[in-house]
């Protein structure tokens, strides 16, 4: 609803649109915890159970909802790879789990597995079904997009792959961010990369832009596995590491209502200090 404007006024002060979400999030999670805006009307609910139980799940089956944004966006983030998320979805399917693909205009997958269910693909796609699947799930895997937003309005956990904008997200607490590396192309470009704090100095955490001769690295299977294991076995705790983290992203004037994977923290270490 905030993107008709560059700016907004929050308690007294102009602020980007994108600030201005987070801290609208921030507000309700304070008052409200993880309590739904939104509830599926009884006709969608029903519409999305029958759909489910067509298709192989029982009433007590829980899943996990896939959007991997197929095509590359303005900043050159392509989540599109479905095989980088083949073990983080073989993970769910091995704890008994469901995983259903989302999207619209998607060539069909490359994935084949048990309990697999290629949705975006098939003859039932409907915008209404869309909602009530990512109501229902889990949580969602997969970049940030609309579907991404749909999950935050109806208390649905997002797991965001490929996020450069943590700063400022609006997703419900439980949700947790696999961020991006920027890494140089040009070999004329003496760093090697631009760290964590660099990058919250320079304003890179806030909205999505990045600095010339820079490219976002993609996550990497075994991150998107991790942090897949990360969802399922834990909703509240947090390591030391992700709370040192998050104070760093207060230190922007940010609320963090997610947090970021322990074991993207732990694995780019370096990263963090720079």
């Amino acid at each position: 609803m905030f993107e008709e404007y560059d700016t907004m006024q929050i308690h007294k002060e102009n602020v980007r649109w994108e600030k201005a979400n987070n801290v609208i999030e921030s507000e309700w999670v304070k008052r409200y915890g993880n309590q739904r805006l939104f509830e599926l009307s009884s006709e969608d609910m029903q519409e999305t159970l029958s759909y489910l139980n067509c298709n192989g799940l029982s009433d007590s089956d829980w899943f996990v909802v896939f959007h991997p944004r197929w095509s590359s966006d303005d900043l050159g983030r392509n989540s599109g790879d479905e095989l980088r998320f083949e073990p983080a979805i073989k993970e769910i399917v091995n704890r008994g789990g469901w995983v259903i693909r989302l999207g619209v205009g998607y060539p069909p997958s490359k994935i084949r597995m048990e309990r697999f269910i290629d949705y975006a693909g098939s003859g039932w796609r409907s915008e209404n079904l869309d909602i009530g699947l990512i109501a229902k799930a889990k949580f969602l895997l997969g970049a940030a997009s609309g579907p991404s937003d749909i999950a935050a309005l109806f208390g649905t956990r997002v797991l965001r792959t490929n996020a450069s904008q943590i700063g400022a997200n609006v997703f419900r607490q439980g949700s947790l961010d696999i961020p991006t590396i920027l890494v140089p192309f040009n070999e004329d470009i003496k760093e090697s990369t631009i760290g964590f704090r660099k990058q919250l100095a320079l304003g890179y955490l806030d909205v999505n832009h990045k600095p010339g001769g820079f490219e976002y690295r993609s996550n990497t299977p075994d991150e998107i596995q991790s942090a897949v294991c990360e969802m399922l076995e834990n909703e509240t705790e947090k390591s030391a590491d992700q709370t040192e983290v998050e104070r760093m992203i207060e230190s922007r004037g940010y609320y963090p209502t997610t947090t970021v994977s322990a074991y993207f923290i732990r694995k780019h270490e370096q990263y963090f200090k720079m």
